[in-house]
């Protein structure tokens, strides 16, 4: 899976509170990140007759990123200097929780859509419901994907 032209922009407030009191601060921030992508691969598998994918071998790349603090003292632009060399740091930290929220979302849609979450497809003419329970992990044979299912007709 991949995703291009990612922009996002965290505001955040802060209050460093310390000892002695004259190290404290307080104020606004803002890291922007531009023109990102990511790439990973989906693992689809059978966890107790739904669906469950998990992620692996994730690239993020990260073109534009750049964090602003607007603060009370000099700390503030110490901790914008600090943010903007954890670079690689926040990179991974992101790439991790794009990954997983991309990964949950499809298996979301997948159990709501297609496993039915349990409850089996309709069909109408025979008033009854199949059974759509996994019964194996979901195979993959070239670029098309066979979900292994129970099969049996539960009457409506």
């Amino acid at each position: 899976m991949r995703v291009k032209d990612i922009n996002m922009k965290f505001n955040f407030d802060f209050d460093m509170w310390t000892e002695p009191e004259w190290v404290r601060d307080h104020g606004r921030g803002t890291i922007t990140v531009k023109d990102a992508s990511i790439s990973h691969n989906l693992l689809p598998m059978n966890d107790e007759g739904s669906l469950r994918i998990e992620f692996y071998d994730t690239a993020f790349n990260l073109n534009d990123y750049d964090v602003e603090i607007d603060s009370d003292s000099d700390l503030g632009k110490a901790t914008e200097i600090l943010l903007n060399k954890f670079k690689n740091f926040f990179k991974q930290e992101l790439s991790n929780i794009l990954a997983w929220r991309m990964a949950k979302t499809v298996e979301d849609l997948m159990n709501r859509n297609l496993i039915k979450e349990g409850k089996g497809l309709e069909i109408e003419k025979l008033s009854a419901r199949l059974n759509t329970t996994l019964t194996g992990d979901p195979m993959i044979v070239n670029d098309v994907i066979a979900f292994p299912f129970d099969g049996s007709f539960i009457s409506s």
